[in-house]
């Protein structure tokens, strides 16, 4: 299965209401409410992204300086 990324305003919506639930259940359905035409992110993406943004602060993927 390829992997989904989801865009920042989809990444910033699932940890706020992560926060604002305290529930990865609830995040869920409220993710598929209000992005219906996007693949539901799994109970452990939800929590990568708030630990991303509980440790680094960011929830930007940044790519590695390759030379």
């Amino acid at each position: 299965m390829a992997r989904v990324r989801y865009a920042i305003q989809q990444r910033v919506y699932l940890v706020e209401m992560y926060f604002k639930y305290e529930s990865a259940r609830k995040c869920r359905r409220k993710f598929q409410c209000q992005f219906p035409a996007e693949p539901v992110p799994s109970r452990q993406t939800i929590h990568y992204l708030v630990n991303k943004l509980t440790t680094i602060g960011s929830l930007v993927d940044i790519k590695p300086d390759r030379k």
